[in-house]
């Protein structure tokens, strides 16, 4: 008996390397607008549940004695809360560029909103409330939410910035 090797057939989608070798992610059209539909979506979620817990967690019934909720919030958790804030504004404004194809526009505040959600991890730093140091914070869901923004966000300035230098030669898109 005599053992005969098996023939193997090349699978479709390796006659055609091109694919493999282009992230679809990182410099394509359709890779700018995910990563920043994803990561403004991500910033939302990451600002709504930071609000929820300085407002209901930190500010619970202060309101019904008459002092006012910004005063018992550290200064330092409402920067980060602000920053992500901007960071989720500046992310759909980079979008709308992105979906009109104004690439060089949309790099740019895709670059700011990386930026800006990636400074919301000031969160961390002491949190002082009248002169008195408070401690740290401890690490939450939302902060986790804020780390795949800035991940998306950092693609998506990446796939709009390749955008940019394929809209100005003949790259493809």
């Amino acid at each position: 008996v005599e053992f005969v090797e098996p023939r193997i057939r090349r699978a479709t989608l390796l006659k055609k390397p091109v694919p493999l070798l282009r992230p679809i992610m990182l410099n394509t059209e359709k890779g700018a607008l995910g990563n920043l539909l994803i990561g403004t979506i991500l910033a939302i979620v990451a600002a709504v549940g930071m609000g929820v817990k300085l407002y209901d967690h930190l500010c619970g019934g202060i309101d019904e004695i008459g002092l006012s909720c910004a005063d018992f919030i550290p200064d330092v958790a409402t920067a980060s809360f602000a920053l992500t804030v901007v960071a989720a504004v500046a992310g759909f404004a980079a979008l709308v560029a992105a979906a009109k194809k104004i690439w060089k526009l949309a790099t740019a505040i895709a670059i700011l909103a990386f930026v800006t959600v990636s400074l919301h991890f000031i969160w961390f730093a002491p949190w002082e409330l009248f002169g008195i140091t408070l401690g740290k914070p401890p690490f939450e869901w939302y902060n986790g939410v804020a780390i795949g923004s800035v991940i998306n966000y950092l693609f998506g300035a990446l796939a709009t910035f390749q955008m940019s230098k394929a809209a100005e030669s003949d790259l493809p898109k």
